[in-house]
């Protein structure tokens, strides 16, 4: 990926990342200010503002911060444990390039849940 648009991209979650949490510190940066407005010749410099401020403008919503439960995770008596995978691929016959692309479809159904990843072996008995 060209170094511009690696930068725009870093921009982009930084700001979301910001402008999701009303309390950031950072948040004053992503608000208009007079000098980006009234810039010199001199000053070619562009705010992170300037840089990202038509991306979320033409977004029109409200960023909500990362909420967590009341309890935490680890309290929580009922886990759903989701085996699909292990049933329906196996590490030795399949290509580990599509083994990748599947699993990380998979990860992305539960993209608003809380994922716990743990290096324990699954034993099942049938």
């Amino acid at each position: 990926m060209p170094l511009q648009t690696r930068r725009m991209q870093n921009s982009l979650k930084l700001g979301a990342k910001v402008l999701g949490n009303p309390h950031h510190i950072g948040r004053a940066a992503y608000q208009p200010h007079w000098t980006n407005e009234f810039r010199t010749i001199a000053n070619k410099n562009e705010s992170i503002y300037t840089q990202t401020h038509s991306f979320f403008s033409s977004l029109n919503l409200t960023f909500l911060a990362p909420t967590f439960p009341a309890t935490p995770s680890w309290l929580n008596n009922v886990i759903d444990i989701d085996i699909s995978l292990h049933e329906s691929m196996s590490k030795k016959d399949d290509n580990p390039e599509s083994l990748r692309l599947i699993s990380l479809d998979h990860i992305n159904r539960y993209n608003t849940h809380t994922h716990i990843y743990t290096q324990m072996v699954l034993r099942l008995t049938i």
